[in-house]
Formats: structure tokens, C-alpha cells, sequence
């Protein structure tokens, strides 16, 4: 018996390392556990089925990465019910085009022309743990000239530049100059992290003028100078930001630059998924195109997806629950002389007067009708929500879903993200 036991837990010793996600611990002795080689311990942030080298100290968590949104393109259709916004272009750029197993940004060749593709949801700080992004993508020619491509988190101004092309970023830049670098974003000004175009050695080299900044030390020169397909990765929260590479040699997963506070982030973070081509104000010769074959966040510490509610009092007739695009989880009401819960596309009450169902702006996207002294409710939970791509307004009405008569007999509750 005692020898059964001991070869349970012999077996059980030997695969929970397996079975382990495994984070960083800022600081101690730098060690590569897998290759063998030095670096810093604050970088390392190996996970846990795809091949990495220059990692530090590991913590093991009981918990693989949580999946928070997941798109490979499989329909051959562009998902801008749940997932995506509508697509934005301007001055010849070419929105998201869609073949199945992927979806490709083109910047054409005009003057500052530029595409944009950008999740609905807006993914939250997981601090302690870490929102995980993963793409597998094509550039049609790494070292183009005169346009930009940006992959990573971030908020897109509405007409983008080559030199304004995110609010609050953080992710991969191929810039106006043909090269890789690892950038944020604060409330429109730009940092960089790291040029990644250069060779690195072994060591994490201090980036010069920004506190808190590195290349990693990858003995590695990130940058790819083929088409192919590869991996950009990036750990991202406020404090501590690691951006991962597929080498182009060996198929590694290379953590090429990371951060270590806050100051040298975005000052929000709060973040979309966000892919851009921008043209600069002399177009390129030969567009740039960037074909995206898969998209994945994560979050390493296994958090449910962060709601928010409002509530109204109970003679209320109106409740704005989000005066932007978003989700509708659910909501309800109650009241006193019979209604009916109307939900809107709109970042404001509507007028009294006839509704139009559909999902424009403006639009009645959901009616319940309530009895007198009853409760009435919608809900989306766990998924897929709702999405209202201008705001999100609930309405008490006294009379049904064709016309909006709003009636102050309701108690109101919504939830949204």
C-alpha cells in the first residue's frame, strides 16, 4: 500500500508541473530553466505549452489562462455582431476583408489612408494577474516604408495618422520606417519600449530616456524578414507589460521587451484588441496588408468577465446604462401599474413617439412587457451579449413596443459591460 501511495504521488509530482500556468516573480536570481542561459527575473513569463527560452524564477498557479475571446475566422465572415466593430477606413485604406481562416487590413497607397479593426469588448486590468494576447499574423513586407501597422491593445483615434495612430496602446509597431519596435501609448503620446529591428544579447538592455523600459535580452534580432506567419504575444497590466516573439529560426517564443511600473504604460487600462494599417502623409509605393489568422485574450489570474449596474429609483421612466458601445448582460424591472422595458441603441432617452426595431442608432433592440405590479427581465448571461454599437438606454413605456410613452412607474436595474 505504502508503495502505491508512493508512486501516486511520484506521478502526481511529475505532472502538475505540466498542467501549471507559470507568471513571473519580479526579481531573483536569473535563470533560463529551460535553455540555460541568463537573464534577467523579472521577464520571464514562459507559458505553459508553447516553447520559450529566456525566462527568470517561475511561480506555478494551479490555473491555465482563462479564455476571454477567441476568434479564428473560421466562417470565412467577419463576426461584427459579438466581437467586432464595424470596421473603419478612410483615404483609400481597405476594411477587413474576410476569406475563411482569416481577415486581412490593407492600407492602400494614398495619402494617410488607414483601416482599422477593433474588438467590441473592452478588456479590464487582471492585476495581480495579467491580460494575455495572442495573434498569429502575416506582414506583407516587414520593411515597408512610409505606412505603419500596429498590433496589440489599444484605443484608436476616429481618422488615425502615422503619427497619431492610438489614444492609450500597447503593442508591436511596424513603423514609417520599415522597423519593429514594442510601444505604448498615453493619452496620444507614444513611447518606445524597445527597437526590436536591432540584435539583442543575452542581457536586458535599459531602454535610454524611459524609466522602467527594456529590450530583453532575447539574443535574438526580433524583427522577421519573411511573410510567414507568427506569433505576437503580449502580457499586459498596468505595472508590468512583457511583449513575446516566434522567433523566425527555431519557432521560439522569445520575450523580446517588458516593462517593470507603470509609468511607463497607458495611463487607461483598460483596453480593446486593436489592429491598424495607416498610411503616412506621403503614401507607400506597394500597400502593406496585414493578414490576421487568429486572435485569442486571455486573463492568467481566471476572472469572469467584469460587469457593471445601474439602478434607478422606483418612479423612475429612463436609465442610461452606457453612453458608448457595449454589451447588455441583462435587466430588469418592476412596476407598479403595467409597462413595458424598452431597450435602446442610444446614449440617451429617446423622445415620446414611435420606435423603430432594428440595431441601428436609435433603435428599440429589446421590448418586455411587464403586468401591473410585476417584474420583467432580459438577460444575455453567460454569453453571447448583447451589443448596442451607440449606447445602451433602458425606457419604461405605458404603452407597447411600437410606441414609446414613457411612464414614470418603474424601478430599473441593468447590467452591462
Amino acid at each position: 500500500m505504502k508503495k502505491l501511495i508512493a508512486g501516486l504521488v511520484l506521478s502526481l509530482a511529475l505532472i502538475v508541473p505540466l498542467l501549471a500556468q507559470q507568471f513571473p516573480i519580479p526579481g531573483g536570481v536569473p535563470v533560463n530553466p529551460i535553455a540555460g542561459t541568463f537573464s534577467n527575473g523579472t521577464q520571464g513569463v514562459p507559458i505553459g505549452v508553447i516553447p520559450t527560452t529566456n525566462g527568470g524564477w517561475l511561480q506555478q498557479w494551479p490555473d491555465q489562462t482563462k479564455q476571454l475571446f477567441v476568434d479564428d475566422f473560421s466562417t470565412g465572415t467577419l463576426n461584427i455582431i459579438n466581437r467586432w466593430l464595424t470596421p473603419s477606413t478612410g483615404n483609400g485604406g481597405v476594411a477587413a476583408s474576410n476569406a475563411v481562416g482569416q481577415t486581412t487590413l490593407a492600407g492602400g497607397t494614398t495619402a494617410n489612408g488607414f483601416t482599422v479593426l477593433q474588438t467590441q469588448l473592452a478588456f479590464f486590468d487582471k492585476n495581480p494577474g495579467y491580460l494575455f494576447f495572442q495573434s498569429n499574423i502575416n506582414l506583407s513586407n516587414p520593411s515597408t516604408t512610409n505606412t505603419v501597422e500596429f498590433i496589440g491593445f489599444g484605443t484608436a483615434p476616429t481618422t488615425p495618422t502615422a503619427i497619431a495612430y492610438c489614444t492609450n496602446c500597447v503593442g508591436f509597431e511596424d513603423g514609417t520606417d520599415g522597423k519593429l519596435r514594442a510601444v505604448t501609448w498615453a493619452s496620444g503620446g507614444k513611447t518606445i519600449i524597445a527597437d526590436l529591428s536591432v540584435a539583442q544579447g543575452f542581457t536586458p538592455v535599459a531602454t535610454a530616456g524611459v524609466s522602467g523600459a527594456f529590450s530583453a535580452g532575447c539574443n535574438c534580432t526580433p524583427q522577421h524578414t519573411d511573410t510567414g506567419s507568427y506569433k505576437y504575444v503580449i502580457l499586459f497590466r498596468g505595472d508590468n507589460i512583457l511583449w513575446y516573439m516566434e522567433n523566425q529560426t527555431n519557432g521560439q517564443l522569445l520575450l523580446v521587451a517588458f516593462t517593470t511600473r507603470g509609468s511607463a504604460g497607458p495611463d487607461v487600462n483598460q483596453l480593446n484588441a486593436l489592429f491598424e494599417v495607416v498610411n503616412a502623409s506621403v503614401g507607400p509605393s506597394i500597400q502593406s496588408t496585414m493578414q490576421i489568422n487568429q486572435v485569442t485574450i486571455g486573463d492568467t489570474a481566471g476572472n469572469a468577465p467584469t460587469a457593471v449596474s445601474s439602478v434607478t429609483g422606483s418612479v423612475a421612466s429612463s436609465l442610461v446604462l452606457k453612453i458608448a458601445a457595449g454589451h447588455l448582460i441583462g435587466s430588469y424591472a418592476n412596476c407598479t401599474a403595467a409597462c413595458w422595458l424598452m431597450i435602446f441603441n442610444s446614449a440617451t432617452a429617446p423622445s415620446n413617439g414611435s420606435t423603430t426595431a432594428g440595431t441601428a442608432s436609435g433603435n428599440l433592440q429589446d421590448c418586455i412587457p411587464i403586468a401591473a405590479g410585476g417584474i420583467g427581465s432580459i438577460n444575455y448571461a453567460p454569453q453571447p451579449l448583447e451589443f448596442f454599437s451607440v449606447g445602451i438606454t433602458a425606457a419604461i413605456s405605458s404603452t407597447a413596443c411600437s410606441t414609446l410613452t414613457l411612464s414614470t412607474v418603474g424601478f430599473i436595474h441593468g447590467t452591462i459591460q
